[in-house]
């Protein structure tokens, strides 16, 4: 076999690897993870209260219904609010005995991996509390949007 034939043959298979991998990413990125995403919208949906809009879907629900509805909504909410506010103390103190306790379990260098394990897990509960709040804002000014240009 002569030089120039083993160097094709070695780009061709260097070129095959290469777009193997591009589709995988491409895959993986455009397809997989919208199948996951998907499974878990799913699956939230299942253990989820229905929301107004689902509802309105599923039930066919009149303006005058979605209106008495969201006020529902609105005042449980308020109502979730003040046990959230009255228990989150206890909740609190609850949780930091038990990370005491855990300590007292631990050695040092297991210490400071459970104390990177908590700080990982209190970032990851903030951002999703935060992406929440923003889903709720934006939902909230398209629904003003869409009652200012329902009046006009």
């Amino acid at each position: 076999m002569s030089g120039n034939q083993k160097f094709w043959i070695v780009f061709s298979l260097f070129g095959c690897f290469v777009l193997g991998v591009i589709a995988g990413v491409l895959l993986d990125e455009n397809v997989l993870d919208v199948m996951q995403k998907k499974r878990r919208d799913e699956q939230r949906q299942a253990t989820r209260f229905p929301s107004l809009n689902t509802m309105a879907d599923e039930l066919v629900l009149t303006e005058e219904q979605r209106e008495q509805i969201q006020d529902i909504f609105k005042r449980n909410d308020e109502r979730l609010h003040a046990i959230r506010e009255k228990y989150i103390p206890e909740f609190t103190s609850i949780r930091t005995l038990l990370i005491e306790e855990i300590n007292n379990v631990l050695n040092d260098a297991q210490k400071q991996q459970f104390e990177n394990m908590i700080q990982r897990h209190d970032e990851q509960r903030r951002r999703e509390a935060d992406a929440r709040k923003r889903y709720m804002e934006k939902r909230e000014k398209e629904k003003q949007g869409k009652k200012d240009s329902g009046n006009n």
